[in-house]
């Protein structure tokens, strides 16, 4: 029990030790409800900077290839991190218990915590494959689709300033939508149809249905 102390206390593996101590925190913490399993979710779905330079954003789009291809952002930040700590930590107590017992060079320390960082990086990546992309959050009712769906007026009156609108798909309560037009105004309990949004997608845009369109909606 000393030695094993000893080991997990000694360079090269004290590093894996307190990762590992921490995600044991985390997990606990987790099991208690104290936190969100998502609250450490990493996302990569970032644009690059048009104005960098070519050399530049080749080589952020490189790295961003080279994290997702760990499966970085396509699993929680945690269970990614807790993946790796178990691989790093085994490897570091199998491979480097004497080096831990018997001490060294900090070049040693370096070579051994690098390799031990990489096997356990591709390891890690091995492990969370299963679960690639499970725990991806998908935004109910994105404003993309949206676009096509009737919405019932529920404001006086729908005008290129001002109008309220309700979505209902059968499931739960409606969904409720700021919304405008660039025609007639449109009424309150007018059957309309989303045409558009606006760029930070907080508003819609709604054109009336036709005549024909009206009975086909209400026979079906």
């Amino acid at each position: 029990m000393n030695e094993f102390l000893q080991i997990c206390t000694s360079m090269p593996v004290v590093p894996f030790t307190v990762l590992g101590m921490l995600c044991v925190v985390y997990w606990v913490i987790v099991i208690f409800g104290a936190l969100d399993i998502d609250g450490l979710d990493l996302d990569l779905d970032f644009d690059v900077d048009a104005d960098i330079p070519d050399v530049e954003t080749s080589v952020v789009d490189w790295g961003l290839v080279s994290l997702k291809w760990f499966n970085l952002g396509d699993v929680p930040l945690m269970a990614w991190a807790s993946a790796f700590t178990i691989s790093a930590w085994g490897l570091a107590m199998f491979v480097d218990r004497d080096l831990a017992i018997e001490g060294g060079t900090n070049g040693a320390y370096a070579l051994a915590i690098l390799r031990t960082v990489a096997v356990g990086v591709f390891a890690a990546k091995f492990l969370t494959q299963p679960i690639k992309g499970q725990f991806k959050h998908k935004e109910p009712n994105p404003a993309e689709e949206m676009i096509g769906r009737e919405v019932l007026i529920t404001s006086s009156e729908v005008t290129a300033d001002f109008g309220q609108a309700e979505f209902s798909n059968g499931e739960g309560a409606p969904l409720k939508l700021h919304v405008r037009t660039e025609g007639d105004a449109l009424k309150k309990g007018t059957t309309a149809r989303i045409v558009g949004h606006t760029p930070d997608k907080r508003m819609f845009y709604v054109s009336g249905l036709s005549d024909i369109e009206v009975d086909s909606h209400l026979e079906g």
